[in-house]
């Protein structure tokens, strides 16, 4: 296909509800730990490897348990999918253990409701190489509230469309904490004197920092992505849970347009 454009979306922030949960008050989500993380393990060894990993933890007492999976995903058992998490903290310091079925990944280190970091030790039984390194993580706050942003056209000289600028509003929403490896998201978008939508839902999800959503046009039919489905942090949430944005730089992944200013899907 001639002629793409990608759509760059820029800093869609949340102005009202951010950082508000509706599963505050469930067993599970009182803890410090409870919430959406996204981590990074820096193994030590050369070469310095970085893996990240998210999902969303639940703690009960000093029970920490939970899901998570290896960001961007990947999809060939035993060395893929959503891992068991389960440990405890006591407000200050943290022992997790991460059953990746290949592997097995022990983080140990000290933890606030925002923040953890100290070592991981990796065991592989089937996946990979056992390792050691060192690890931080960051709490990703709900996305939940009204959206304001940017779509930015990045190519498309031929429609006309190249470097033009289109206000986008809409609404987020994002699913209780149920200790899984990611969160749904839905939404609304609105576009301003844009030639592909008016008025469309969305529908996706988040884990860790990463957000995938499908852009639902008025028949139901999928019209377009913001984010990847193996782009991993393609679309980055902010912590604050302030809202996110989407850095493209090729038709790879996110939202594209033909030549014609027709809708179109890119899988």
């Amino acid at each position: 296909m001639k002629g793409l454009l990608a759509v760059l979306v820029l800093g869609l922030a949340v102005l009202t509800g951010c950082g508000g949960s509706s599963s505050s008050g469930l067993i599970g989500n009182k803890g410090a730990l409870a919430g959406n993380w996204q981590f990074t393990l820096t193994k030590t060894a050369a070469p310095r490897t970085v893996t990240l990993i998210s999902g969303f933890l639940q703690q009960t007492g000093k029970a920490v348990t939970g899901s998570v999976q290896l960001t961007p995903p990947v999809f060939t058992p035993p060395c893929g999918g959503s891992f068991a998490v389960s440990g405890i903290s006591d407000g200050q310091n943290v022992n997790l253990t991460v059953n990746e079925g290949g592997a097995t990944v022990t983080l140990t280190g000290t933890g606030s409701a925002t923040s953890m970091g100290g070592s991981y030790n990796l065991v592989a039984s089937g996946c990979g190489k056992s390792e050691t390194g060192t690890f931080t993580a960051t709490l990703i706050k709900p996305l939940n509230g009204t959206l304001q942003g940017v779509l930015h056209s990045t190519s498309n000289p031929s429609g006309g469309l190249v470097g033009g600028d289109f206000a986008i509003t809409g609404l987020i929403a994002q699913s209780d904490n149920i200790g899984s490896s990611s969160g749904l998201l839905i939404g609304t978008l609105s576009a301003v004197n844009y030639p592909c939508f008016s008025d469309v839902t969305l529908s996706g999800t988040i884990t860790g920092s990463s957000v995938q959503l499908n852009i639902i046009g008025p028949s139901g039919a999928v019209v377009g992505r913001i984010g990847g489905l193996s782009t991993g942090g393609a679309v980055t949430a902010r912590p604050d849970g302030s809202g996110f944005f989407y850095f493209g730089t090729s038709t790879a992944v996110g939202y594209v347009m033909d030549k014609s200013n027709a809708c179109t899907r890119l899988l």
